[in-house]
């Protein structure tokens, strides 16, 4: 019983900070620190005051201070590589630590239970995305896009080493480092999906490529997708710190490699003001007026529905759907 009036003093300050968040995300594009601050200061306060009224030993407590850890490294890994921004990342530790534990009983990590919360919160959102890139590309099929073609081309190239060789010529450091990245992550999810009790070293290593492969042709559909509805057109000259350029094929010719290395990663809270200045100057000796960026697409909401799904389930949603279906 104590536990529990712990655990819903626990989901009442996280149903609170979650308001403030989209409010100030949807509204304003900005996660400020001083709202998770606040949530984090809320959240040591109670589970202190739960410790000292005897709610639950130092054990748990120690649990829930290394999956916070493990999850505040696993936010800066992520923004890090350009994943998300810097506001989502911590808004997702947060979470992490806040969220009583036994909400993840089903498929409990020992050492970090809210790696649970992450791959629904992914899955969630890259899922819809991902939906909605296949209609986008059923729509290309049916008026016969030129995008087909290409698309299909960069497919065959990823099944041979001389078509993954030209693909990294193509590609600056940032983007090789992030695809290496992304090979360690896929490794470590299959690893934690698929149990190892269960599947050798070497069938998890395959499906871990597999893995990103697959990630890599719904990363073209998204892609496309993006540029196709989610392009804004704004002037060079414009140009503010915050904003996502979006570069797509046609945009070959005014983004060099040289100049993409110069300019450094694009960050997933967009160009800083450095960069502006790079970009404003390319756009004035190239004598280009307009440049294509991206609609805002706040992620914070994203967060919410995996913490919600992760509360209803008490488990990911990729061993819930396996559980039922095998």
């Amino acid at each position: 019983m104590k536990s529990e009036i712990l655990n819903f003093s626990l989901l009442g300050l996280i149903g609170v900070l979650c308001f403030f968040v989209l409010k100030e995300d949807i509204s304003q594009k900005k996660i400020k620190n001083k709202v998770l601050l606040w949530g984090f200061f809320a959240g040591v306060g109670l589970f202190l005051g739960g410790y000292l009224l005897g709610f639950f030993q130092l054990t748990y407590l120690r649990d829930v201070f290394v999956n916070f850890v493990l999850a505040l490294a696993v936010g800066y890994f992520f923004w890090l590589i350009s994943f998300w921004p810097a506001g989502d990342a911590k808004f997702f530790a947060l979470l992490a630590f806040l969220l009583p534990l036994h909400y993840y009983w089903k498929s409990y990590l020992s050492f970090f239970p809210s790696l649970m919360l992450l791959v629904n919160i992914f899955v969630c959102a890259y899922g819809v995305l991902f939906g909605r890139a296949v209609v986008h590309l059923g729509n290309l099929v049916r008026k016969r896009d030129p995008f087909l073609f290409d698309f299909f081309s960069k497919i065959k190239r990823l099944f041979s080493l001389s078509g993954w060789a030209s693909l990294l010529k193509e590609i600056n450091f940032p983007t090789v480092v992030k695809s290496v990245a992304m090979l360690v992550g896929m490794f470590i999810l299959m690893n934690y999906i698929l149990k190892p009790k269960n599947v050798g070293t070497y069938t998890l290593m395959k499906n871990s490529l597999l893995g990103v492969t697959l990630w890599l042709v719904a990363s073209l559909l998204i892609k496309k997708y993006i540029a196709d509805k989610e392009l804004r057109v704004e002037k060079f000259s414009e140009l503010k710190s915050g904003t996502l350029l979006l570069i797509t094929l046609h945009d070959q010719e005014i983004f060099s490699k040289d100049f993409l290395e110069k300019l450094g990663p694009l960050k997933a809270e967009g160009l800083d003001e450095r960069q502006v200045q790079l970009v404003k100057e390319l756009g004035k000796a190239k004598g280009v007026e307009n440049i294509n960026t991206q609609r805002h697409m706040p992620f914070a909401p994203w967060i919410v529905v995996g913490l919600l799904v992760t509360i209803l389930l008490n488990d990911n949603l990729w061993q819930f759907f396996m559980r039922r279906w095998f």
